[in-house]
């Protein structure tokens, strides 16, 4: 099967669907779709695109050639060295903030009224005289003629009048100076390289040497400010300093005054070790306690004393009794170890000679006077121990009278004391600060006659030799982009305003109706064309019987005919499958055709498809049902007969309005005439039709009706009702979609028949440019052109 064909089969399996949503599709950028609308004005492009090269050309006539300079700065991070180290600024990093001041400072009327006085540019004539180019001319007489339209609505009340003020030629030449000031700063170009801290000053005037000389002028007045601004700053910085070492001077005398004054009023007269009452303090407290130590081991001597002789002088011959006497005495001492050689030998005669020795009795009696001498002599000592625990006792009641007064008199003094250490560290901090001070303002003396800056200058502006502009391939190439924007502007426009069907896309995508194919348009037969047989213009319908039809008329030129291998033959076998797809069945089958409005071609339509019809064939009848226009009975020569009306009204037979087209073997029946229109609601709607048409039925297979248009008048749909299928006829870039859309959504009946929709009197050649991927031109070496007619 032919490609045509196959379209049809893939159209019906999509109306099956469900209808594509358009707003989605409208929203969607479709590359396709804007190739073939470039495709298609492409000759508005081609304009555009001259029209910008000749305004390219027009500007570089017209334009000055200026000359571009440019001198780089690179800023540093130490700016004054007095200020970075009283601040602890750390001053080798740049921070954005940095950069920024150095941008507004190259930016400022300052700088720029530096650099009119160092060149004399009030009196330069080569910047006062630069020329302007003819767009820039234009512009401002559009911004001016606006600016004079705009100003009674935006002025609002007239300004009240000022006393007029004279002139003298020394505010002239301020004002002069300063507008030249303020070109400049609206001409100066200045850029960051990169994230460096290196700036790009550019200048670019219509002469080479004024461009190096701004530039390198910006340069120079920038270094110089930089360095005026740390002078200044370090003469202020000086200034300062000596104002405030002379305050610090006076505040660190008087302060050492306040100290020495202080201690004296109060009596605080320190040691190297501190304030001296601190120090009788420590002392005494020390004495104190010795003294009390003293008391403590004399009571303890005198309690240890009384203890021994409590127990009397029998008792000191026991040797546990005499180890309770202390050992501090010395009479006592001696005679204890006296003492102890008596019962030592005691013991040894005892234990050698037993108790009966006579020099036994002799020792007890030694040992017996011994006793009562060291009892004495115990009574003696433990009476000097009680004098020295009395004199221990009296020295600790004096030295606690005296440390009590002691702590009393330093505790007054303490407070005192910590008021002279603040007056201390006041006068400390004030000394610490001057001689700080003094440093500084050496170092700032010193930085007073030394030029600092935190500029570096990279490069210098060198005189250029190339102008910069306008430049032939930017200026041209704009030129290209603006007609190319302004082509797309149209281009635009011209499609937005495209509202007729066109492509297989516009029927299935934006109508949601089966595409049936393409009709190409015609311009004439090829070869002598048959004279119509044209019968009269008006029709009486009256009791009498109009002439019977003939039984076969000449042969017809139909395209179909001489051409059965054409793209339009195809298209119409198309529309055949289609039926049989949307029709399955051997049935017999009656096929409406119609249009939206007149002209578009249904008939010649109607007649080639009932002959592709027979010439499968099947028996095909083809009914003129366009009782206003009869233009099938025209073309055939069947007006002036019988035909639809006479059939409908029971005035003949069937057999008597049928004839045969020809050596098609399409059976046609005709109208009687044109201009039928006040009887075509009763013969379409009339039951002799729909019993007409039932027997036909049974006779063939294919009964193609041409209906009327559905636009102008209501006869198709009366049809409606006894047709199986009905093809709608769009003329090519003449319907437009909305109608059909809207035609089809407020009549469900055709809407349930529509079979689909053929595109009549299509340019094959002009059909590439409105879709991007229809391939009819490149089928056509399968096709023999034919034509097709209007009507």
């Amino acid at each position: 099967m032919t490609r045509m064909a196959l379209n049809i089969a893939d159209s019906s399996r999509r109306m099956d669907s469900e209808a594509p949503d358009h707003n989605t599709r409208e929203a969607t950028l479709d590359l396709g779709q804007i190739a073939a609308a470039v495709r298609r004005q492409r000759w508005i492009f081609v304009a555009w695109v001259l029209l910008g090269l000749v305004a390219g050309i027009a500007h570089l006539a017209t334009t000055p050639k200026s000359y571009q300079a440019s001198a780089v700065l690179l800023l540093t991070g130490q700016t004054n060295t007095n200020i970075d180290e009283v601040t602890l600024v750390d001053g080798e990093s740049v921070s954005e903030i940095t950069i920024e001041n150095a941008l507004q400072v190259l930016q400022s009327q300052r700088l720029a009224l530096r650099v009119v006085d160092q060149l004399d540019l009030t009196q330069d004539e080569r910047y006062l005289s630069e020329r302007q180019s003819q767009l820039a001319l234009m512009t401002g007489q559009i911004k001016n003629v606006i600016r004079s339209l705009l100003s009674p609505l935006t002025g609002g009340e007239a300004p009240a009048a000022t006393p007029e003020v004279v002139v003298t030629p020394e505010m002239e030449q301020e004002r002069l100076r300063e507008g030249v000031a303020d070109r400049l700063q609206q001409r100066v170009r200045i850029y960051r390289i990169g994230q460096s801290s290196a700036l790009t000053i550019i200048f670019e005037t219509q002469s080479p040497e004024l461009s190096a000389d701004l530039a390198n002028a910006y340069v120079q007045g920038y270094t110089e400010d930089i360095v005026e601004a740390n002078q200044a700053v370090n003469e202020q910085t000086a200034t300062w300093l000596s104002l405030r070492i002379a305050e610090l001077g006076d505040e660190a005398r008087e302060a050492l005054t306040a100290v020495e004054r202080f201690r004296v009023q109060n009596g605080l007269v320190e040691s190297a070790e501190g304030l001296i009452s601190s120090d009788s303090v420590r002392r005494v407290n020390d004495e104190y306690a010795v003294a009390l130590a003293d008391e403590a081991r004399g009571r303890a001597l005198v309690a240890a004393y009384e203890s021994v002789l409590a127990m009397g002088p029998e008792a000191l011959k026991d040797r546990g009794t005499r180890v309770l006497i202390p050992n501090n005495d010395e009479p006592v001492s001696i005679l204890q170890q006296e003492f102890d050689q008596f019962l030592a030998r005691r013991d040894e005669v005892l234990e050698n000679f037993g108790a009966e020795n006579p020099e036994l009795v002799r020792l007890e009696a030694q040992i017996d006077d011994l006793a009562s001498r060291l009892y004495n002599e115990t009574q003696q000592a433990a009476a000097r121990a009680r004098g020295s625990l009395d004199v221990a006792s009296e020295r600790v009641t004096a030295l606690r009278e005296t440390l009590a007064k002691l702590v009393e008199a330093n505790a007054v003094a303490g407070q005192a004391l910590i008021e002279l250490r603040a007056l201390e560290q006041r006068a400390e901090a004030v000394s610490n600060l001057y001689e700080a001070l003094l440093i500084q303002a050496e170092r700032a003396n010193q930085q007073r006659t030394l030029p600092v800056s935190n500029v570096r200058v990279l490069s210098l502006a060198t005189v250029p030799l190339d102008p910069s502009s306008p430049s032939t391939v930017r200026t041209l190439g704009l030129g290209m982009i603006l007609g190319l924007m302004a082509a797309a502007l149209h281009t635009g426009l011209r499609e937005q305003r495209e509202r007729f069907v066109r492509t297989g896309s516009d029927v299935t995508e934006r109508l949601g109706q089966r595409f049936l194919g393409y009709l190409p348009a015609v311009g004439g037969l090829p070869g002598p064309r048959r004279r119509r047989v044209v019968g009269p213009e008006t029709i009486l319908l009256e009791s009498e019987a109009l002439p019977p039809q003939p039984v076969r008329l000449p042969d017809v030129d139909l395209p179909v005919l001489r051409w059965p291998q054409s793209q339009f033959t195809e298209t119409l076998r198309s529309i055949r499958l289609a039926s049989d797809l949307a029709l399955p069945g051997e049935g017999a089958r009656i096929i409406g055709v119609t249009s939206l409005n007149p002209g578009e071609g249904k008939t010649t339509v109607a007649m080639n498809l009932a002959a592709v019809l027979a010439a499968g064939g099947q028996r095909t009848l083809l009914i003129d049902a366009d009782l206003r226009k009869a233009d099938l009975s025209l073309r055939l020569g069947l007006t002036g007969r019988s035909g639809l009306t006479s059939i409908a009204t029971n005035q003949v037979p069937v057999e008597h309005a049928m004839t045969e087209m020809g050596s098609t073997g399409v059976d046609v029946i005709g109208s009687e005439g044109p201009n039928l229109g006040s009887l075509a609601y009763d013969v379409l709607s009339s039951p002799s039709l729909e019993r007409m048409l039932a027997e036909a039925r049974n006779t063939f297979r294919f009964i193609v009706l041409d209906l009327a248009p559905l636009g102008p008048v209501i006869d198709a749909r009366l049809c409606l009702n006894f047709v199986d299928q009905v093809v709608m006829v769009a003329a090519w870039g003449q319907t437009p979609r909305k109608a059909i859309s809207y035609n089809l959504a407020h009549d469900p009946l055709v809407r349930s028949r529509l079979l689909g929709i053929v595109l009549n009197l299509v340019d094959l050649k002009a059909l590439p440019r409105y879709s991007a991927t229809d391939m009819q031109p490149a089928y056509s070496a399968y096709y023999q052109e034919a034509a097709g007619t209007r009507g």
